[in-house]
């Protein structure tokens, strides 16, 4: 069965809102907050206080007193934030959620692209958004799915602009532009980090 590029990307959008959906039903009882001056205001904040998503959205919403190098290496999440949240640091939770469920989409569609050259059941790349990596990412409305599918195209497609963005999202995603020789996603990444 071939599904349409638009219904892959809706029904991974999907899954990663269902995703989404388990863990605010479920969220953590007693959040891990190490970043001060967090503070958990409802269900979507208190995913972030799963993981990195607190920090994303610290630094994204302005906090000036939680400077960290390493976060900042890995730009591309506070970023979007920042701008999908329209600069609001209230918004800025609900921008991830949907960015994180958007990535879903992105992954899924990736993964199908790269499944069309071994076989016609395209929806099998549905089953990625529940790899557990995609789910424990999820949890604190992260963007790994997104960086993966945009470092699967940019691999697929010899995208230079892919692989760095991938890169700026997390730089274990750098494999993918040694794979492909790429020494200009590496050459961008290390000037952004010695900046950061």
């Amino acid at each position: 069965m071939k599904l349409s590029r638009r219904l892959l990307f809706f029904l991974g959008s999907e899954l990663g809102f269902d995703v989404i959906a388990w863990w605010l039903a479920h969220p953590l009882r007693h959040p891990r907050i190490f970043v001060p001056g967090f503070r958990v205001h409802d269900q979507v904040t208190r995913l972030l206080s799963a993981g990195d998503g607190q920090v994303i959205y610290f630094i994204a919403a302005g906090g000036d007193n939680y400077t960290n190098g390493y976060r900042w290496s890995r730009p591309l999440p506070i970023v979007l934030s920042k701008v999908a949240g329209l600069g609001n640091a209230n918004w800025i939770p609900y921008a991830m959620f949907c960015l994180a469920i958007l990535g879903c989409g992105v992954l899924v569609l990736a993964v199908a692209d790269w499944l069309s050259e071994y076989t016609s059941q395209s929806w099998i790349a549905l089953a990625v958004v529940l790899f557990p990596g995609v789910l424990s990412s999820l949890q604190w409305l992260g963007f790994e799915p997104l960086g993966l599918g945009l470092a699967i195209w940019g691999f697929r497609r010899k995208g230079r602009i892919l692989l760095v963005l991938a890169a700026l999202q997390r730089e274990t995603l750098l494999a993918f532009a040694l794979a492909r020789k790429e020494i200009s996603t590496f050459v961008v990444y290390f000037a952004w980090a010695g900046f950061a």
